[in-house]
């Protein structure tokens, strides 16, 4: 396996720590597709709480946007490259899968990354097809494949991509069923590219 120092550099300026190692791990998975990567494109829509539907541009989403999508990226030419369907995806954290659901592109897959003893973070990974070992109380390393991107289900503007979900809730709150039941049940959703958020997810062990 190749040394994550080794990779090509990238633009590291504006992103979050977890986005940057996410990063490096993404691109060591999938070389030699995304070797010349620059800096993560975000469209209006593709960023937490925004409500353009940037597949369809002038529409807007039923609510706001619950995470960020990770769709395109600038390369070092200056080019838009779109990720491709089997991308891929590492784990951001280690941590213990909670739930395993659908969604409309392919699957959602919920893993806790911290628990206190009163409250409880995860991420969830959507849109992804999950490797056939993740099940259900498995325990996950950090930089783990947990999957790849899915792909589309019948032609259309939204290419595939991973949509990721940052959360925190109670200990006693269940984990989520589906995509209905994260809007009904006390989750607390969390902009993964805020400052604040970083500074919480460099103090995990």
């Amino acid at each position: 396996m190749k040394n994550l120092n080794n990779l090509p550099s990238f633009d590291k300026t504006i992103q979050p720590s977890w986005l940057i190692e996410f990063t490096r791990r993404l691109i060591l998975l999938n070389q030699p597709f995304i070797q010349n990567f620059k800096a993560w494109h975000f469209q209006p829509g593709m960023r937490f709480q925004e409500n353009d539907q940037w597949w369809r541009p002038g529409s807007s989403r039923p609510a706001p946007h619950e995470g960020v999508d990770f769709c395109c990226f600038i390369d070092k030419a200056g080019g838009l490259v779109y990720l491709q369907p089997e991308c891929g995806i590492p784990a951001l954290f280690k941590g213990r899968v909670a739930a395993l659901f659908d969604d409309f592109l392919g699957r959602s897959l919920y893993i806790i990354h911290n628990n206190n003893g009163r409250q409880q973070s995860g991420v969830i990974y959507a849109h992804i097809q999950p490797t056939p070992e993740i099940t259900v109380g498995r325990m996950i390393k950090a930089g783990e494949v947990v999957g790849v991107t899915a792909a589309q289900r019948q032609p259309g503007p939204l290419r595939p991509h991973l949509h990721l979900t940052m959360c925190r809730a109670a200990v006693n709150v269940p984990p989520p069923t589906n995509w209905q039941t994260i809007h009904r049940l006390p989750i607390e959703l969390i902009n993964p590219l805020s400052r604040q958020e970083d500074r919480r997810h460099k103090k995990m062990p």
